[in-house]
C-alpha cells in the first residue's frame, strides 16, 4: 500500500459498528476508507460500483477502488436548513464492493453530520 494513502476510517467486519466521522452541514468532501479488515489474504478491491446512505439527505458519489485496499467516495452534507432543527444527524454510508475472489462486499462508516 503507498504510503500517502491516509484513511479517514477504516471499514469492520460484520456485526461491528462502523467507524464514525464528523462533518459539517453544508460540506462537500472526499472520504478514504481503509477495508483490508474486510479482505482476505492476498485478496484486493477490483471495483466499487455503488454507495448508498440512509436516511435520506446525504450525497455519496464517485466511489472508486485506490490501491485495491481502500474505497474513495464523495459526500455532500444536506444544508443548515435541511438538518430541520437538529443539532447533528448520523447517517450510514454503505459501499458495495466487488473482489479479485469474485466476492461481494460491503464496507459501511457512519457520517455524523453537524448543524454547527
Amino acid at each position: 500500500m503507498p504510503a500517502d494513502l491516509h484513511a479517514h476510517a477504516a471499514a469492520r467486519p460484520a456485526g461491528q459498528a462502523p467507524e464514525r466521522v464528523d462533518l459539517r452541514a453544508g460540506e462537500e468532501r472526499t472520504l478514504l476508507l481503509d477495508c483490508r479488515a474486510l479482505l482476505g489474504t492476498g485478496e484486493l478491491i477490483e471495483s466499487a460500483p455503488a454507495a448508498t446512505a440512509t436516511p435520506a439527505g446525504l450525497r455519496v458519489s464517485t466511489v472508486r477502488s485506490r490501491a485495491g485496499t481502500h474505497v474513495e467516495l464523495s459526500a455532500r452534507c444536506p444544508a443548515i436548513g435541511e438538518m430541520r432543527g437538529a443539532p447533528w444527524r448520523d447517517y450510514l454510508v454503505t459501499a458495495r464492493l466487488r473482489t479479485t475472489r469474485g466476492q461481494v462486499l460491503q464496507a459501511a462508516l457512519t457520517l455524523r453530520v453537524h448543524a454547527e
